[in-house]
């Protein structure tokens, strides 16, 4: 194809990508998933679909009409990620080796869930491994030369800022899946966020220069784990910043912990379910829905279900860490209303019921919550680097 037809630049990969076609030769960034965020992305720049020449989309849809293909350009590392740990990791890295005729490396105590099966197995089948490459060229083709002006516009600023909008792969919001321009620096990507309004709020730790295999993917993962549930002993900053508030709100753990009481000290009453009060509320979910809940020290898995007409299943989380280089960005977005309130402008009910047993409750989410107030008081990454005009 005619150069005049294409337009190419260059990403560096910062974290690990979780791929489920890790096996063939190559994988990155996958182009089925990068056009569509694309796509969306380039609509919402220009101001919506009528403000875009018709003759860019591809018939009656809202799919741009250009093809990307990408390709990574040097030796690929691949890391089996789990969440949990074990001591058998020289055993399953061998079991890989044998099963991919390569060396894997092993991230432990990451945010991503699916594959701890394997770590106590003697057989690992199926996984999801992670890749990573230094170098990926990104190539863009279409007959449009307008839309190829348009992304090549002020050296590539719409794709700068569409790469600093967005992770990519699975469990893309805990750090995993970040890519950016090859040659933007720390301070200009910063610069880029403050640019983008669904961005409320920007905060980072600098970690000098610590491995990611080895240091940032597993800090992520703890320092999340502190903020929604608790981590090592020390409670939740969420559960003690609510507790602060003028109207204090009790989150649901405490009545879970109430009913199992109850339930342990009469067996026989097997519906024990203490009533709660208009100060408990749905609290975690302000960070991520779940449909369920377990708590291993209380023996006990809670099932969570809206009772809404209108029922959500989950929803983009409010919080995105980004790894660039050695630094972890947390990046802090609007909670959206759907949330806790039905379209009909009532507040949504969640069922908690307890498996195994009887008695349920009904919880709804708080509404009055200043998330980057939150990060600011409670995650320990410095201040918000985004502050309004106003302030």
């Amino acid at each position: 194809m005619n150069s005049n037809f294409k337009l190419s630049f260059k990403l560096k990969q910062h974290s690990p990508l979780i791929h489920f076609q890790h096996e063939q030769t190559g994988a990155t960034l996958r182009a089925t998933e990068l056009k569509p965020k694309l796509d969306r992305f380039i609509l919402e720049e220009m101001g919506g679909k009528e403000k875009i020449p018709k003759a860019w989309f591809i018939r009656d849809t809202e799919a741009l009409n250009y093809k990307v293909r990408v390709e990574a350009e040097n030796a690929e590392e691949q890391f089996f990620i789990c969440s949990g740990t074990t001591k058998k990791i020289e055993r399953n890295k061998e079991i890989l080796k044998n099963k991919l005729g390569k060396q894997v490396e092993y991230l432990q105590e990451t945010q991503y869930f699916a594959d701890n099966q394997f770590l106590t197995k003697e057989k690992i089948t199926e996984t999801k491994l992670g890749v990573m490459h230094s170098s990926i060229s990104v190539h863009i083709f279409s007959f449009h030369l307008d839309l190829l002006e348009v992304l090549k516009k002020d050296n590539q600023l719409l794709l700068k800022k569409f790469f600093a909008s967005e992770n990519f792969g699975t469990r893309q919001s805990k750090g995993f899946g970040c890519f950016q321009a090859a040659e933007i620096k720390e301070q200009e990507l910063i610069e880029l966020w403050k640019t983008i309004p669904q961005i409320k709020g920007i905060f980072f730790r600098k970690f000098g220069n610590k491995d990611l295999k080895d240091n940032l993917l597993q800090t992520i993962a703890k320092d999340y784990s502190l903020l929604k549930r608790g981590y090592n002993g020390e409670e939740s900053k969420l559960y003690e910043y609510m507790l602060c508030k003028p109207k204090k709100i009790i989150w649901e753990k405490t009545i879970i912990q109430k009913y199992l009481k109850l339930a342990t000290q009469n067996p026989k009453k097997t519906d024990a379910c203490p009533e709660p009060n208009e100060n408990y509320k749905y609290v975690r979910a302000l960070l991520g829905l779940a449909e369920h809940f377990e708590f291993k020290e209380l023996k006990l898995i809670v099932k969570i279900k809206d009772t809404s007409d209108d029922k959500i299943d989950r929803f983009r989380s409010p919080l995105r860490y980004v790894i660039f280089g050695s630094s972890i960005f947390l990046l802090v977005y609007d909670i959206p209303a759907i949330l806790h309130t039905k379209k009909d402008g009532t507040a949504r009910k969640f069922k908690f019921s307890f498996e195994g047993r009887e008695g349920a409750f009904c919880l709804e989410i708080p509404r009055d919550f200043n998330l980057v107030d939150f990060i600011e008081k409670k995650a320990n990454y410095g201040k918000n680097l985004k502050q309004n005009k106003s302030q």
